[in-house]
């Protein structure tokens, strides 16, 4: 339907049998309709300069898709210019480096080792406070106890709150670019 080299300025090109206009710059890539709908800015998945744009209707979809540093990149839309392929999964792709999938993983394993440490080290503490009076613990020993458990959650919870603010800044990138 339509294929258009990249050069460095801004272009509108209308597709053809539609009434969307693909806005294409080196770095930036969107589909508008006339009444202000589309899909809009499509996040891409790489950083490098588009090259080459091409869209290609295949049934009711139109494929749009660039090459920008021998790599390809497409996405489907349909006639109103609403994008047809952006699942939860899809737009995680996009936007997470490669390695998120493995630091996602290690979070939960991490968090659930953590969280059972940091409920026995509770359970400990709390379990001097539990027992009837002739048989609870001297108050030193309870204060120990208790002492001993914030320490053990500071050490243990401590990652988590690490992970939680990488994870927050690698989202914020991956959003506002």
């Amino acid at each position: 339907v339509l294929e258009q080299e990249v050069e460095g300025g801004r272009s509108q090109l209308p597709v053809p049998g539609t009434t969307l206009v693909v806005q294409v710059s080196p770095r930036r890539l969107a589909v508008v309709s006339p009444d202000g709908g589309g899909a809009g800015r499509i996040p891409l998945a790489f950083d490098a300069a588009i090259e080459r744009l091409r869209v290609v209707r295949r049934g009711e979809r139109l494929w749009v898709e660039v090459t920008a540093g021998g790599r390809r990149w497409s996405t489907a839309v349909d006639e109103a210019g609403v994008r047809l392929d952006d699942g939860l999964a899809a737009r995680l792709a996009e936007r997470l480096p490669p390695w998120a999938g493995l630091l996602f993983g290690a979070a939960l394993v991490l968090g659930g080792v953590l969280g059972t440490l940091a409920l026995a080290s509770l359970g400990e503490a709390a379990r001097g406070e539990a027992l009837p009076e002739p048989l609870r613990p001297p108050a030193e020993a309870r204060a120990r106890w208790r002492a001993a458990a914030r320490r053990r959650l500071g050490w243990w919870l401590g990652p988590w709150l690490v992970c939680g603010l990488v994870a927050g800044w690698l989202a914020w990138r991956a959003a506002f670019g």
